[in-house]
């Protein structure tokens, strides 16, 4: 987990929608149209703000360690996980959520996506068909048993 997720994981998506300017979406999509028919997956990096929502600063790819089921699961390498995190210690950015792509489903959280979710991040999830078309939405697990939250996404 992020250092910074400690300190102010609650206010992640507080507002209800991530905001990621459209060059770092187009970014997540282009991976996911490398990585089709398999998931990609990767970190969000940016600021939790409670009035705004989390606003992504950046995007960091990572391998998806899952071979055996690529085409539906992903594992993030937590060697990048941390190598991404230890460059932020001590910086306002830090780690605000994780993405990865849905080849041929929709973008709704599987049971395996709530399985590994962390309540403090907000999970942006894009589907992608064969022939490249995409949808992303956000998501939110909540620590309830309510289970998931859409947050919006909104391009800058």
């Amino acid at each position: 987990m992020s250092h910074g997720a400690g300190r102010r994981g609650d206010l992640l998506c507080e507002a209800g929608r991530l905001i990621i300017p459209q060059d770092l979406l187009n970014e997540i999509i282009a991976h996911a149209r490398e990585a089709f028919p398999e998931e990609c997956c990767g970190l969000l990096v940016g600021l939790r703000e409670p009035a705004s929502g989390g606003v992504v600063k950046s995007v960091h790819r990572m391998t998806n360690l899952n071979r055996a089921r690529a085409g539906d699961r992903y594992e993030i390498d937590p060697l990048e996980f941390h190598r991404v995190d230890k460059t932020l210690w001590g910086k306002e950015e830090e780690i605000i959520g994780l993405y990865h792509s849905h080849p041929n489903h929709p973008p709704l959280p599987s049971g395996f996506d709530a399985e590994r979710a962390w309540p403090s991040y907000c999970y942006l999830i894009v589907a992608i068909d064969a022939d490249g078309n995409v949808e992303p939405r956000a998501w939110r697990r909540r620590a309830s048993p309510e289970g998931w939250e859409e947050e919006a996404v909104e391009t800058e």
